[in-house]
């Protein structure tokens, strides 16, 4: 029984020796590609870092970037806001000139 087990090792052995070999050379092709993915995937994020705008918006300071979106909320409120002011301001004029605001 025994000797059937030494005749059976090296046969089996060279061929997982083989097949192992075999998975190293894929292995190490696999992991080439993925260097090169990497690489690239490097390269795109840096070249996305540089087109991002010089503004505390993108800033990695909490308080900066919760500041300049308040200044953009308060402008864009301020802007929205003119149109109805002088509205107003022109209605209120005009009843003015027509007596709308009589005393009495």
């Amino acid at each position: 029984m025994n000797d059937n087990l030494d005749q059976d090792l090296p046969s089996e052995s060279s061929e997982m020796i083989t097949n192992l070999g075999n998975r190293i050379e894929q292995l190490e092709k696999e992991l080439e590609a993925s260097s090169l993915t990497l690489q690239k995937s490097l390269l795109r994020i840096s070249e996305l870092e540089n087109k991002l705008p010089n503004s505390s918006l993108v800033s990695p300071k909490f308080l900066a970037r919760a500041f300049t979106v308040w200044g953009h909320y308060f402008v864009a409120n301020f802007l929205i806001a003119i149109p109805f002011i002088c509205i107003s301001i022109i209605i209120a004029l005009l009843l003015a000139s027509f007596g709308g605001f009589s005393q009495y």
